[in-house]
Formats: structure tokens, sequence, C-alpha cells
């Protein structure tokens, strides 16, 4: 386990191949976008970080006679790419798509601090509802890991996004049980991951993703017919140039101001201002 203080923001990272190890800095989080509600900064990295090793890691059958016959984890190297095939036999479930690893992790991060995370966050909500208000595509589970990473505005977040939003509607749907047997690679388990989820859950995976878009359009339809019951809030343009990156707003009720900080679009770091 390497921990830092390279950073302006708390970060981390896991890799099982070719041994176990956590990458983890230390500095507050970044809640500029409030993706990741938490408790506290240590309680959402640890319990995420932890749940790719154990998802991850974790060898049966094949998997330990392999570990045993290449004395560890293969490390694939470009140099020779049959190491690929090698490294898939000694830890099958590392090559797994990202929204796969994402989902576990995400979800078991809100489990473990009580249901704070992003699992239940605000943020997942927003974007799945605003998805169904614009009657955006939803990709299915080979397209997120194609298209949809080519189109994420942060490094990654679809993964995040897709994978945590459908892991939860299989616990939903079919139990957390279900959820963690189908992530454990126990004895006599499938090694790939989309034939151990019909193992386990008795649907193919791609079927399963259909029903859960399907539900997921109710479920928003549902919540934007209560928000329109609502009067809409009168509209007042405070600005004419587009802010880009806005932190929290602050109301100052004596002076009559809300305050905040931006990062205008095409502009440096450096180039902050308050509104």
């Amino acid at each position: 386990m390497f921990l830092h203080d390279f950073n302006d923001y708390g970060t981390g990272g896991t890799s099982t191949i070719p041994f176990n190890y956590l990458n983890i800095g230390v500095e507050p989080y970044d809640y500029v976008y409030e993706t990741a509600p938490t408790n506290e900064r240590m309680k959402l990295v640890f319990p995420h970080e932890l749940a790719h090793l154990v998802a991850v890691d974790k060898g049966a059958g094949r998997d330990n006679f392999f570990r045993t016959l290449f004395s560890g984890k293969v490390l694939p190297v470009a140099e020779q790419p049959i190491t690929m095939f090698y490294s898939y036999l000694t830890n099958p479930r590392w090559y797994s798509p990202r929204w796969y690893h994402e989902g576990i992790a995400t979800f078991l991060e809100t489990w473990m601090a009580g249901g704070i995370g992003r699992a239940q966050g605000g943020y997942d909500e927003m974007m799945f509802r605003t998805m169904v208000a614009d009657s955006s595509y939803f990709y299915d589970f080979v397209g997120i890991e194609s298209e949809g990473t080519t189109i994420d505005f942060q490094i990654g977040a679809n993964a995040y996004l897709y994978g945590t939003r459908f892991v939860s509607y299989v616990a939903l749907m079919h139990g957390p049980e279900k959820i963690l047997e189908w992530f454990n690679r126990s004895e006599g388990s499938a090694a790939y991951f989309e034939t151990r989820f019909e193992e386990v859950v008795g649907a193919p995976l791609d079927d399963e993703w259909s029903r859960w878009i399907e539900f997921e359009r109710r479920w928003q339809a549902g919540n934007l017919d209560s928000v329109r019951s609502l009067p809409v809030t009168p509209f007042r343009r405070i600005g004419r140039e587009a802010l880009g990156s806005v932190s929290r707003q602050f109301h100052d009720s004596a002076a009559g101001k809300s305050i905040a900080a931006s990062i205008s679009p095409a502009k440096s770091p450096t180039s902050r201002r308050s509104t």
C-alpha cells in the first residue's frame, strides 16, 4: 500500500497483477461536482479500493492451479502477447469491463458506510433523470465500454454511473446476497463475469441489462411527473458568460448576494473568480 499526498484532491487505485497494490491519496476529496457523498474520505476510499481486491483477486479451481504453475499471477507484457492469455488464467476476474469493477466497489462503499455513498447519491439520480427527460440513448453493457468511454466528460465517469446503477438494480430485484454471489469467485463458479451472472441470476446479462434500462425509464418518468406537478421557479439571468466548473454556492441573506467560485471554460485553473 502506497499512501501519498501528491495531488490537490484525494485519489485511489488498485491493482492485483502481479501482486496486490493499493495507491491511496490522503488529500481531501474534490467535491466540485458533488459526485461522491461520504461521511469521511478514508471511509470512502478504503472500502472502495479493498472491494476491488476482494472481487478480483480471489482465486478458485484452475486459477490457483495456474498461479502455482507460474509462481504467481502473470503480468502481461507487450513484447510477449501470449502473456495476456497466461494472465487471464491466473486472474480471470481482473479481465472484466470497468463498469463491473466500479459497480461493485461503489455499491459496497455505500453499503459499508451505512448508506452514505455514490450508490444512493443525488448526482447519479440527477444524471439518469436528465437522460430520460432528454430521451437520451442508454448504452448496453458492451457499448458502455466502447463508445461510452469516449464521450465521458471525466475519465471513466460512465463506468461508475452505469455500473453502480446496474448493480444496485440487481440488488433491488434479486437481493444483495445475489450480488455478493455474482462477484465471489467461489469453487465451481464460472471464471468469466458474464457466465457467472447467468449462473447466479438465472438470466443472460444482456437481458437483465435491458430490463434495468426499462425500469430506469419508468422510475425516472414517475419522478419527472412529480417534479412537473410543482410550479417552476421564476428564472432571472444573473450573467451571460458560461461559468464552467462551479463550486457550492453560499447565500448571504444580509448582503443579498450568492457567492460561488468558478473556473471559466478555456481558461487556466488560476483564472478563478467569485460571482
